[in-house]
C-alpha cells in the first residue's frame, strides 16, 4: 500500500492529511472524466484522550499488510480518521458497491485478527463509491436496503 511518498503524517505508512486530500481530489476528478470507479474507505475510532489515534496507528500496520501497492493509505482527518483509496478495482468495476462491501469485510476481519475483537469494534468503517451515482441492478445491499432486480434506479451517495 502506498503512503504517497513523502508522508507528512509523522507516521511511516500513511500519507498526511494534505497529501491524502490532494490525491483524493485528483481521483475524484479522474473518475468524473472516465467513469472508472474507485472506493474510499474511512476508518474512525470515535475515542477520546488520544485512544483513537493509538488504535488507528495500530490499524496502519494492519492495512499496510492487507492492501495492494496501488491502494493509498493516509489521514483523511489527521490523527482522527484514516482513509484508504482503492483506485484499481479490476473485476470490482462491474459492481463497485459489492466490491466495497467485500473490501470492508476483509479489512474488518484483518483488524479483528491483528488488533483483537475489542479494539477492532471501536473502529467504524464507512465505504464510499465514486462516481457517486450508482445504478442498482440485482439484489444488492445499498446503505442497508435490499433492492430487487426489476428496480433500476439511480442512487446518489452524496450527503
Amino acid at each position: 500500500m502506498s503512503a504517497a511518498n513523502g508522508s507528512d503524517s509523522g507516521h511511516p505508512g500513511a500519507a498526511g492529511e494534505r497529501k491524502f486530500r490532494e490525491i483524493l481530489t485528483f481521483e475524484r476528478t479522474r473518475v468524473e472524466r472516465s467513469s472508472d470507479p474507485f472506493i474510499l474507505m474511512l476508518l474512525d475510532a470515535h475515542q477520546e484522550n488520544g485512544t483513537a489515534r493509538r488504535i488507528l496507528l495500530k490499524a496502519i500496520g494492519v492495512l499496510g499488510s492487507a492492501a495492494r501497492e496501488t491502494d493509498l493509505l493516509g489521514w483523511y482527518v489527521d490523527g482522527e480518521i484514516l482513509g484508504v483509496i482503492f483506485a484499481e478495482l479490476g473485476k470490482g468495476k462491474e459492481d463497485p458497491v459489492l466490491a466495497g462491501e467485500i473490501l470492508r469485510d476483509k479489512i474488518r476481519t484483518s483488524l479483528q485478527e491483528r488488533l483483537g475483537t475489542e479494539a477492532a469494534a471501536k473502529i467504524t468503517i464507512s465505504v464510499h463509491v465514486f462516481p457517486e451515482k450508482v445504478e442498482v441492478t440485482e439484489y444488492q445491499t445499498v446503505i442497508g436496503l435490499r433492492v430487487p432486480q426489476r428496480s433500476r434506479i439511480k442512487l446518489s451517495l452524496k450527503k
